[in-house]
């Protein structure tokens, strides 16, 4: 299976765990993650990690997060509807999912758990 993210930063507490829901296992700059793995920090500290091209990182409820680092089409969906959203770096949003397309590809700056799936929209 491809990797749709990697972590770009990784403070105190930010864990991992592969799609089967499985131990969560600290987490350093540069692991990989796939389909349905989960990430979080249990200190509420914020990481980052970079999405590639045709990846999104989905939240269970409204997350702010900050985007920056984008390349092609990055789109985010808001918290108040469902409809994606064009972004732009070095905004911050509220969001219940990111996402990159075809070539796309951006960091996202976040403390919430998320999931990581692949690309939101055809």
């Amino acid at each position: 299976m491809a990797a749709l993210a990697e972590f770009e930063t990784t403070p105190a507490g930010t864990e991992r765990r592969d799609s089967s829901g499985g131990t969560w296992v600290s987490a350093t700059v540069g692991d990989k993650l796939e389909e349905g793995y989960e990430s979080r920090n249990t200190q509420g500290a914020n990481y980052q990690v970079r999405l590639y091209s045709e990846a999104g990182i989905f939240f269970n409820s409204p997350t702010v997060v900050s985007l920056s680092n984008l390349t092609g089409v990055v789109k985010y969906r808001p918290a108040s509807d469902g409809d994606w959203v064009a972004a732009t770096a070095g905004t911050q949003y509220t969001v219940m999912a990111v996402g990159t397309g075809i070539g796309g590809g951006g960091s996202v700056v976040c403390g919430a758990p998320g999931i990581f799936r692949p690309r939101p929209w055809k």
